[in-house]
Parts: structure tokens; sequence; C-alpha cells
């Protein structure tokens, strides 16, 4: 009768255990397809597609997309694990930073949560170019996969005024 009890008493710890252990292996992961990369003036209280004329460098903003899908899935699994990212100029944008330096240190990055798959995020530029210029901006996502994916995006030129 003691046996039975204690059974009954540790039952429901063993099943949570053992489940525990069969779902432990499931977590969220993304698998990215593509990236996009967008400049914006960001100026006014809403962001506005580029002039041709170009853009103070103090209202000059990016935004950037990773589009793919989000999933459940296993550690058996491959999933696509973003590595790094690098931000840079095709032009010398100061005298720290010339062209092909990685300017993520020069803007402040914002998540934003569009309810989707994508995820969007918004980047200010903090420290402006030491001069006007025509740049050329080329966002890289470095994967950690087994392939060791990279997407790649840029702008098309964008003129930084100061």
């Amino acid at each position: 009768m003691k046996k039975k009890f204690l059974l009954l008493l540790t039952l429901p710890l063993l099943v949570n255990i053992l489940f525990v252990r069969m779902s432990c292996g499931r977590y969220r992961c993304y698998y990215m397809t593509s990236v996009s990369l967008a400049p914006f003036d960001n100026a006014d209280s809403i962001p506005r597609v580029l002039s041709p004329d170009g853009v103070l460098a103090r209202a000059f903003m990016l935004e950037y997309t990773l589009s793919g899908t989000l999933t459940y899935c296993s550690g058996d699994d491959d999933p696509a694990l973003m590595d790094s990212i690098q931000l840079t100029s095709d032009r010398n944008f100061d005298a720290l930073h010339p062209a092909g330096t990685d300017l993520k240190s020069l803007f402040i990055v914002n998540k934003k949560n569009n309810g989707g798959d994508d995820d969007l995020h918004t980047c200010y530029l903090v420290n402006a170019p030491s001069d006007t210029g025509t740049h050329v901006f080329t966002i890289k996502i470095f994967m950690h996969d087994s392939a060791r994916s990279t997407f790649i995006a840029s702008t098309k030129p964008v003129k930084l005024l100061l």
C-alpha cells in the first residue's frame, strides 16, 4: 500500500521530468532568406524617401529588413543563426572610417516589431561624415550555418549634406 501511495505521489514529477527532457530540444529559430536596405530622410516626424538633391547627414536614416521564416526547430536542425552584421560605405566617411570600414559604431540601431516574420531595424546616423559626398551603403549579414551564408544589400547612391 505504501509503495502504491509513493508511486502515485511521484508519478506527476516523473511525467514532468520526461516531458521536459523530450521537449527541451525545441526552440524558436529564424531561417533568413534575404535582406533589404533602404535610405530615408528623417528630418520630419515621418521618414520620407530621399530627394535627389541629397539629405542632411543629421537627418539620414537607414532601414534594413531581414526576411525569412520564424519557426520551431529541434537540436537536429541547422538554423541559420546570425553571426555578425557589417555596414559599410563605398566612400571615405571620415579619417577613422575609410571606404569599406564597418560603420555600425556611427549609427544607433532600433528594432521595430512589425508583427510578421520579417525583422525591421532602423539605423540613425549619429556622427556626420567629414565632408559632403555621395555614398553607397552596403549591409552584409553573416550567418552561422553549415553553408556560412552571407546576405548582402546596398542602397542606391545617397548624397549626404553637412
